[in-house]
């Protein structure tokens, strides 16, 4: 299974709430652990997308470029990370 798979299957779990804010950002809530993960308007951007099913990395990057008018490279780059922090914050402990 694709890791963003993992990923929107997590989101659309019951573990986690999460709420996008009148400015674009947002926050992710894990209802186990009360962990709460922040998210800038690029993060929150990346997460709905994937729980809207943008099924590879690609797409979201095109995204990202198309959206935020950044160069290929900086989304690569910002898209890399974000995937990392999202896969190690919401992955729950029990799961690693």
């Amino acid at each position: 299974m694709s890791a963003l798979r993992e990923l929107a299957e997590l989101l659309a779990s019951d573990r986690y709430s999460r709420q996008t804010l009148s400015d674009g950002t947002g926050v992710v809530l894990d209802l186990h652990s009360m962990r709460v993960l922040s998210l800038n308007r690029t993060g929150m951007f990346v997460l709905e997308e994937i729980a809207g099913g943008a099924g590879d990395f690609d797409t979201l990057e095109r995204r990202l470029v198309e959206v935020f008018e950044v160069d290929r490279d900086v989304a690569d780059s910002d898209l890399r990370d974000l995937l990392a922090q999202l896969d190690r914050h919401l992955r729950p402990p029990e799961a690693l």
